[in-house]
C-alpha cells in the first residue's frame, strides 16, 4: 500500500509514515492504530484479497474495509 494511503487511514501526515519506515519513534497514541491496521491487513493478505494493482484500488479497499475498524 502506498504510504499516503496508510497515512490517511491512520490520521497522520505522510511524513510520519516515512519517518517510521526510517526507524524514527512512533508516538504512543498511534501504536494501537498501527497494530489494528496491521491485523486487518494481515487478514486480507492471508486470504489473498489485498489489492495491489493500483493506488485507486488500494484507496477503495482501505475506505471500505479498514477505516471503520480502526
Amino acid at each position: 500500500l502506498p504510504p499516503g494511503i496508510i497515512a490517511d487511514s491512520l490520521g497522520v501526515a505522510r511524513q510520519s509514515i516515512h519517518n517510521w519506515f526510517r526507524g524514527k519513534p512512533v508516538r504512543e497514541k498511534n501504536i494501537d492504530k498501527i497494530e489494528k491496521f496491521m491485523e486487518i491487513i494481515d487478514i486480507y493478505l492471508e486470504a489473498g484479497e489485498l489489492p495491489v494493482s493500483s493506488t485507486v484500488d488500494a484507496k477503495i479497499f482501505i475506505d471500505a474495509k479498514v477505516i471503520d475498524k480502526l
